[in-house]
């Protein structure tokens, strides 16, 4: 079947925000002063879906410009679970906001999970309720597994930078994880890290903002 890519744009944004509406069933898995890390068992895999929830005093365009996936972007600076980011191809033309993107990442879990790589098709949108990055798997001939990486998959994810009404330099950040991060790691230890490593993105993403000397964040 030719791949679509106005269909799957609109299949990966209305599962994310879908998760982000969605109040039912889930169970806080980890929480500090402001950030609330939630879950549930997923639909798509035998694992779970993790939804963090922060605000941060900054905008929603600044905040993105951390959290775009881009490799030429700022991501990589602070983000410590990736490695290396890679564009494998653009899908529409003239659209450098669509497009299939391999992740690598470091080992974690002090070694006992080994270095993984995900390829999915990523959309960027910016419109008057968020900004955002949104993903999905996408395998392609172009992205066989190589031997340094384990390969995951990512399904239904996002990072969604939220306006909130009447507060320019404001952000609530929605990030929506569900990997299987492949091969033979036990899946208790899997999903025992992945609350921390959401807890992470909001802690590292904070000190960033702050070294590069944009508002201060309210954590």
């Amino acid at each position: 079947m030719k791949f679509n890519s106005e269909d799957r744009m609109r299949e990966v944004v209305g599962k994310v925000k879908g998760y982000i509406a969605d109040e039912e069933g889930w169970k806080l898995a980890r929480k500090s002063r402001t950030i609330n890390v939630w879950c549930k068992p997923s639909e798509e895999f035998a694992g779970h879906v993790f939804k963090g929830i922060g605000v941060i005093d900054v905008s929603p365009e600044t905040c993105f410009k951390y959290c775009d996936p881009k490799p030429d972007g700022k991501r990589v600076k602070w983000d410590k679970a990736i490695k290396e980011l890679e564009v494998i191809e653009y899908l529409k033309k003239d659209d450098p906001e669509m497009y299939v993107l391999r992740t690598m990442t470091h080992n974690a879990a002090y070694g006992l999970i080994s270095p993984r790589d995900f390829v999915d098709v990523v959309v960027n949108m910016n419109n008057e309720e968020f900004v955002g990055t949104l993903a999905h798997n996408f395998e392609t001939e172009h992205t066989a597994p190589t031997a340094d990486f384990v390969r995951g998959t990512n399904y239904y994810c996002g990072i969604l930078c939220y306006r909130i009404p009447g507060e320019l330099n404001k952000t609530k950040i929605y990030y929506i994880a569900q990997s299987d991060i492949g091969g033979l790691v036990p899946r208790s230890l899997v999903e025992s890290t992945l609350p921390a490593a959401v807890m992470d993105f909001y802690t590292n993403i904070k000190r960033q903002i702050d070294e590069d000397g944009c508002n201060e964040l309210s954590f």
